[in-house]
This record gives structure tokens, C-alpha cells and sequence, in this order.
């Protein structure tokens, strides 16, 4: 089945077939630091002249309760599409914690109403949330330098960052 649908009217005239869009994330993979927001946009393929309602599962993976809110969704976890819209977006705002581990969130689509043919590509997508508790540690436990001189003293950083790190020594 194709999504299209033959509307019909109390009045004479030409039938109008109207195809149903398809529904999907703008992304596959998403990824945010600690204590900071990331937005996900939800597309349709085209055009409609009904209201869509996409329900929204966002479940933790590696993230504890805790990690993540959810804002942007009603009440009953869904993205409201307007007549006429084909992007709507909602926000997981993440909070800082105390361990020093990246989590993960999934998002997917739960079951999709009748105004919709189905679901596109990608359907589905992880939202890795990144840790900013790194810590640092000297390369080698002691370093001698003469008076006077320079020397070069390595760090090692337990994991990626995205953001610049400023270590006083």
C-alpha cells in the first residue's frame, strides 16, 4: 500500500487523491555535553492538511534516571504537527552528575497514527550524552629538570572532550 487515499465529497467533481506523508528524524545520532540541551527535528515528507500527532519514545540506554529531561512533547509524549508543517522539534536537556561516564539515550517512534503512511529513514536514533568529568593524570609519576631549563611534561586526558581544557600546574 502507497499511503494514498481517495477523498470524496457530497458534491460532483473530480476525486482528489491525497498521498500520506512519511515520517522521520532529521538525524541518526546525536550527541550533547552534560548540563546542556539537544534539539531533535522530526520531519514529515510533505504537507498535510490534518493535524499529526507522532508519539515519541525517548528511553534510556546507558543514562540513568536522572541524566535527562524531556521538553516539547504534550502530555502523552507527543510531537503536534499543525496543518501544513513538515518540521516540529523537541529538546532533551541533560544534567551534570557526579560519574565519569558517557550515557546513552534512544529516541524512536512509538506506534503511528493513521495520518501517517509510515515511518522513513531514520526511524530511530541515539543521543550520547558526554561526560565532562575527565580527569587528568601526569604520564609518569616524576619529572626532574635543571635549573634554568625547560621540560616537556605529558598529560593523559581518561577519555574525549569537546570542549578546551585549561590544566594549571
Amino acid at each position: 500500500m502507497d499511503g494514498t487515499v481517495v477523498a470524496s465529497s457530497d458534491f460532483p467533481g473530480p476525486r482528489v487523491n491525497v498521498k500520506k506523508p512519511t515520517v522521520s528524524l532529521s538525524e541518526e545520532t546525536y550527541s550533547v555535553d552534560e548540563d546542556d540541551d539537544e534539539t531533535v527535528e522530526v520531519q514529515l515528507s510533505h504537507k498535510s492538511s490534518k493535524l499529526i500527532k507522532i508519539p515519541i519514545t525517548v528511553s534510556r540506554d546507558r543514562a540513568e534516571s536522572g541524566d535527562y529531561q524531556v521538553e516539547g512533547l504534550s502530555s502523552d509524549g507527543e510531537l503536534r504537527f499543525s496543518p501544513r508543517m513538515t518540521s516540529a522539534t523537541f529538546t532533551i536537556d541533560t544534567d551534570e552528575d557526579d560519574d565519569a561516564d558517557d550515557e546513552t539515550v534512544n529516541i524512536r517512534f512509538g506506534t503511528l497514527p493513521s495520518t501517517v503512511s509510515g515511518a522513513g529513514s531514520p526511524s530511530r536514533a541515539t543521543l550520547t550524552i558526554l561526560d565532562d568529568d575527565r580527569t587528568v593524570s601526569f604520564q609518569r609519576p616524576s619529572y626532574s629538570v635543571a635549573e634554568g631549563s625547560d621540560r616537556d611534561v605529558s598529560v593523559r586526558l581518561n577519555g574525549q572532550s569537546s570542549q578546551s581544557l585549561d590544566i594549571p600546574i
